[in-house]
């Protein structure tokens, strides 16, 4: 697939938003989440495999987490156990404010 018809793709689906090409790697939003896929792999793979591998249904494993903490985007594969379980944290926070009387 080439890469005109997999962001027109994208641009068609609810779910995902903010695709952004970088040298060699191709950012895709899915459900809030940033997700890198390499440019190679997207132009050997069909669009059901890539849309299933985004929405984590696929056995594909080259795809890698990012996400964005302190201003800068980094991997989250790279990251030790600590802050592995910080993410995890995040996550399932309860972010609602009180009612103030």
């Amino acid at each position: 697939m080439d890469l005109i018809e997999f962001f027109d793709k994208v641009e068609a689906e609810r779910d995902m938003r903010g695709v952004s090409v970088g040298d060699e790697d191709i950012v895709v939003n899915c459900n809030g989440a940033d997700i890198l896929l390499p440019t190679n792999l997207v132009a050997s793979l069909p669009w059901d495999i890539l849309y299933s591998a985004l929405h984590g249904n696929g056995d594909i494993t080259v795809l890698r987490h990012m996400t964005r903490v302190v201003g800068y985007y980094s991997r989250v594969e790279n990251w030790n156990k600590s802050k592995l379980g910080e993410l995890k944290d995040r996550h399932n926070g309860d972010y609602t404010l009180d009612k103030c009387e």
